[in-house]
């Protein structure tokens, strides 16, 4: 029965030993590296992963657990020195780099990640001896009842069981852990399981020696010839499973091109193993049903080529996953979320649906569809600068009635200083009314006032606010008030780079598409407000939320006419900028 206060001392221990002044030493662990490989990228690589190897296997002594958690670590923290090359010849290189660590650094990783890794296998190996065990148990009594075809499948599963511990506890060359139920260290534990996969290969040998004495028809010695080449195939298809573990456990310490070369070994083995598993399938369809025996070895076989392409199935696809992460389109879609919205341009949209309170509801209810772009800069000088800016928008134009679609677009250019003054024109590439009935294009000028100040933190500099005045020009004849003075104030205020408060009013007139009239014309007045807020994890998206309020009557003559028409809405949308 294990001592109760033996858990006391070792944790007293470990803490004696985590003080001690071994642990506390300041000196610096050194070691070099070398690597040749096609280019600069590979030949580096592989020098680094050397230099790992000479500092922590051969002046450090310590195993090859540690080692891989050392690599990452060295990798994510960058302690390598600078590298020298030298060419050898067209398409090699070689490498030398250095690397340097503190020795408390090394001691922190050895106490705290690898004691706790360490303690994990040993205890995961100490569990599954008892399951080996029985599996052994198991195969001896159905081979003593002479069932040898599941005999052998319980000795071949006590085989695999004992080939997987050994693989992570293998590693483990570290004498001084012990597991917390058994108090069992890494090289006992190793010394049991070896004995146990001895056993459950006398076991096999025996079954083996015992079904060649039966009498068995060709086909069925043919299948038993194939299941033997494909088991002495699967070893070799280990050794691959083995040798890629720990580039996938580990891949963004690894290079480009190793990682690519690991993929393919990857894909070449699950390739095999696909054809493999197609040949046993087919062979042992047609057995006798009598033939249990090559059907149980034909069935355990493929278990194992199962359990082997889950192993490299889940390397592969952290491999692959790394792979895409660096790709092109990777870095394309991360920097299209969190790069910096410098608002060189700037592309949104509402939805076609909102709400309207005015209609003594709150539920959704239709609107017209709008997009629009925006691109403006200031250039600021020693003595002044320049501002332009120039947008573009589509969609239906008014809220109420019959409204004109349009794809219109503005350009304004003007001084930036301390304020800022520009001018503009605003023309219509298309208008239409809501029957598709082509209308006269509206053309407007357009006078800028604002002030300078906001920089978007430090990225480049814009107005902090800026209000523009737009007057539509009149067509042709006597001018009439409430068709020809179209004005409209637009104001646009950012005081943070999270933030933008945009607001407006005009008043003008717009055709209508009314059966029998040839030229009828609607007052239209509007009063706008709208925020938009971007989000911290997303930057460049900004999230709009409107409210409109729009008021129509029909001109009659020079004057407005009765039977007004509002409507008050709260719209949302998106903009995304670059």
């Amino acid at each position: 029965m294990p001592n109760r206060n033996s858990a006391p001392v070792f944790a007293i221990a470990l803490l004696l030993f985590c003080v001690s002044p071994s642990f506390a030493q300041n000196g610096v662990l050194e070691a070099s590296g070398y690597g040749t490989g096609a280019n600069q990228g590979v030949a580096l690589e592989a020098a680094k992963i050397d230099a790992v190897n000479a500092l922590v296997m051969r002046n450090m002594k310590r195993d090859v657990v540690y080692r891989d958690l050392f690599l990452s670590e060295a990798f994510r923290n960058d302690w390598f020195g600078k590298p020298s090359y030298v060419q050898q010849g067209k398409g090699k290189w070689t490498a030398t780099v250095p690397i340097a660590v503190d020795e408390g650094i090394a001691d922190a990783l050895y106490v705290g990640r690898y004691s706790t890794t360490v303690g994990a296998l040993l205890d995961q190996a100490d569990a599954a001896l008892t399951d080996l065990e029985a599996m052994l148990a198991q195969g001896g009594l159905e081979e003593s009842n002479g069932v040898l075809g599941a005999s052998e499948t319980s000795y071949r599963q006590a085989e695999a069981k004992a080939n997987e511990i050994l693989r992570y506890l293998g590693p483990v060359g570290d004498a001084t852990f012990f597991s917390s139920q058994g108090h069992r260290k890494a090289p006992e534990l190793k010394v049991l399981i070896d004995a146990l996969l001895k056993s459950a290969l006398d076991g096999i040998a025996r079954i083996r020696e015992s079904q060649d004495k039966l009498a068995m028809n060709q086909s069925a010695r043919n299948v038993l010839d194939l299941i033997e080449s494909v088991e002495a195939e699967l070893a070799q298809t280990d050794l691959v499973a083995d040798s890629v573990y720990p580039v996938s456990s580990a891949p963004r310490s690894y290079a480009t091109e190793l990682l690519r070369a690991s993929s393919e070994r990857v894909s070449l083995a699950r390739e095999a193993l696909r054809r493999r598993y197609t040949l046993v399938e087919e062979k042992t369809r047609d057995l006798p049903a009598e033939m249990s025996y090559p059907r149980e070895r034909a069935e355990m076989v493929i278990v194992r080529m199962t359990s082997l392409d889950g192993r490299l199935k889940a390397s592969g696809a952290s491999i692959s996953s790394e792979i895409f992460s660096r790709s092109a389109l990777a870095r394309t879609a991360r920097w299209s979320v969190s790069h910096d919205a410098r608002e060189y341009l700037n592309v949104g949209f509402y939805l076609p649906v909102g709400v309207a309170p005015s209609q003594g509801s709150t539920s959704g209810t239709d609107l017209p569809f709008q997009a629009d772009a925006k691109a403006e800069a200031a250039f600021a000088f020693s003595s002044g600068g320049l501002w332009c800016r120039t947008s573009a928008a589509f969609g239906d134009e008014q809220l109420t009635g019959d409204a004109n679609s349009v794809a219109t677009q503005e350009a304004a250019l003007g001084f930036y200083g301390k304020a800022v003054f520009g001018l503009g024109f605003r023309w219509d590439w298309l208008r239409r009314t809501e029957g598709d009935e082509p209308v006269d294009s509206r053309t407007a000028v357009s006078f800028t006032i604002g002030a300078a100040g906001q920089d978007l933190g430090g990225r480049r500099a814009l107005p902090v606010w800026t209000s523009t005045v737009y007057w539509e020009l009149p067509g042709e004849g006597d001018i009439i008030i409430p068709r020809d003075i179209n004005l409209a104030l637009e104001t646009v205020i950012r005081p943070s780079k999270w933030i933008r408060i945009e607001a407006d009013a005009g008043s003008r007139a717009r055709e209508r598409n009314a059966a029998g009239l040839e030229d009828s014309l609607d007052w239209i007045g509007n009063l706008g407000l709208g925020v938009g807020l971007r989000v911290p994890v997303l930057e460049p998206v900004m999230l709009r939320v409107r409210w409109d309020g729009e008021r129509r009557a029909a001109i009659s003559g020079d004057e407005i006419s009765g039977g007004a028409v509002s409507l008050n809405t709260f719209r949302f949308g998106l903009e995304y900028s670059f």
